[in-house]
């Protein structure tokens, strides 16, 4: 660690004595009383939105409760991966020898109920398709979810190294809006999932 500090004028000593080192000895916060002011109608902090309310949304919207899942039913949890940029780099060489698809990640003990065997093919479904995927068993998914990296699942036949290998979340997930922000709900869609 000591060579990553090399050149920055500290050291580790420096943050054993308070946990972090300042760059500088002036104020590099905001001061409220230098007159910041936010964009919102009061120029304050408001919990509560016109902007909002205004617009027909609550700023604290009622709570739903979350449904009841059958036996096979889970909410899908899409994210990505380090090693990939979106689509564009599973035909990468390099990059696909060291991931070249995707693994639905469930909960060991849903897996147990399901007879789903780590590294088995599942087959996972939803209202707008389904595919067949490995699983990988964990118990560090909750329960009630299970979770795929987004970018798999290319049908390009000429990109030979990524062709049909995982499943693509598109493929799966609704046409959900989350309609205050305008952004799709990724995590909205429920899926089943099967031994293969």
């Amino acid at each position: 660690v000591r060579w990553q500090l090399e050149g920055t004028g500290f050291t580790l000593e420096d943050f054993d004595k308070s946990g972090f080192v300042a760059y500088t000895d002036k104020q590099i916060l905001w001061d409220r009383k230098d007159g910041l002011k936010f964009k919102t109608p009061s120029k304050k902090i408001e919990l509560k939105s016109s902007l909002l309310e205004n617009a027909g949304f609550p700023s604290f919207p009622p709570y739903e409760a979350v449904p009841n899942y059958k036996d096979n039913q889970f909410r899908l949890i899409t994210g990505r991966s380090a090693l990939h940029t979106h689509v564009s780099t599973q035909n990468n060489a390099y990059l696909n020898e060291l991931m070249p698809e995707n693994v639905l990640w469930i909960n060991s003990k849903r897996a147990a109920a399901l007879s789903i065997k780590n590294g088995a093919l599942v087959t996972v479904g939803s209202k707008n398709g389904s595919g067949q995927i490995k699983a990988f068993v964990t118990d560090f998914i909750h329960p009630d979810s299970v979770f795929m990296l987004h970018g798999f699942g290319h049908e390009a036949k000429l990109a030979a190294r990524s062709y049909n290998k995982g499943v693509s979340d598109a493929m799966l997930e609704e046409n959900i809006t989350d309609m205050v922000g305008g952004s799709p709900a990724l995590h909205d869609t429920i899926v089943t999932v099967q031994a293969a």
